[in-house]
């Protein structure tokens, strides 16, 4: 298998930088490649707050919907090629065109969220597609179609959901008092943009803050100085919100996470 001319095998995952003008909307696309020896048991995915459009082998596009607690999902067969791009939070309703909330914690097919004509399109040019830098050109071209329809309250709860991210102390009320909102507002508009309210949202990616703090601290990392990185009052409360969102502890968790998952929160690109 060959992803751009390089060529890679299973075991194999990684993220890639959008192109420059989908990053408000696009964390970033992916490929996965399933090794010769795959694990025989379900994979932990974590909540992230974001949205992906996943396509596995040559079967249609499928969406996984915001979570807001762990989904597992089955083993694949040893070869299996994974090609997805990845929404940041707030960006579901505009890419997706249906309230986020209707796809909170679902896996559904893309033609049965929205069956319109430029699903044809984009499945027809996955189909085409064998290499998965191919396919991944194809998503973001999707994509690019759907953001050029945002409206201006969508981008604005990009935007607000983008500061929520990228800092874990920011105030909800304060959010809200920026935009001229109500908090309550604000909590419905989250709910069809990001799939739940600013204060779930902003729990998930404190979570998130704290693998990428891990990630960057090349571990093993002192779980009290990862809480203190990601916002957390203390290792405790850092705990507590693990166990809440994931069923994990943060050691557990830590101890056979694949820290590539996720690098798209370092802004590395």
């Amino acid at each position: 298998m060959t992803d751009g001319g390089r060529r890679i095998a299973g075991p194999f995952y990684r993220e890639y930088a959008p192109a420059a003008d989908l990053r408000s909307h696009v964390a970033c696309t992916w490929v996965k490649v399933v090794g010769p020896r795959p694990r025989p048991i379900p994979s932990a995915i974590i909540p992230n707050g974001c949205v992906d459009l996943v396509v596995i082998g040559a079967a249609p596009p499928h969406v996984a919907g915001p979570a807001s607690v762990t989904q597992w999902v089955a083993p694949l067969p040893p070869g299996t090629v994974v090609t997805g791009i990845r929404f940041r939070p707030g960006a579901a309703r505009t890419l997706l065109r249906i309230p986020a909330a209707e796809l909170r914690d679902r896996d559904a097919l893309l033609v049965d969220i929205d069956g319109r004509g430029a699903n044809a399109a984009l499945l027809g040019a996955l189909v085409a597609a064998q290499d998965p830098a191919v396919r991944r050109r194809a998503l973001e071209r999707w994509a690019r179609e759907r953001i050029g329809r945002a409206s201006a309250d969508d981008l604005l709860l990009v935007a607000a959901a983008a500061s929520l991210t990228r800092d874990p102390r920011l105030s909800v009320a304060g959010l809200a008092a920026d935009l001229g909102w109500g908090e309550r507002r604000l909590h419905r508009a989250f709910l069809a943009t990001c799939g739940y309210g600013p204060k779930t949202l902003q729990r998930i990616m404190r979570l998130q803050r704290a693998l990428a703090a891990a990630r960057l601290a090349d571990l093993p990392a002192a779980l009290s100085d990862v809480a203190l990185a990601a916002g957390y009052a203390d290792q405790a409360h850092m705990t507590r919100d693990f166990g809440a969102i994931t069923g994990f502890t943060p050691a557990a968790y830590l101890a056979t996470a694949d820290l590539e998952v996720g690098r798209w929160l370092d802004n590395a690109w």
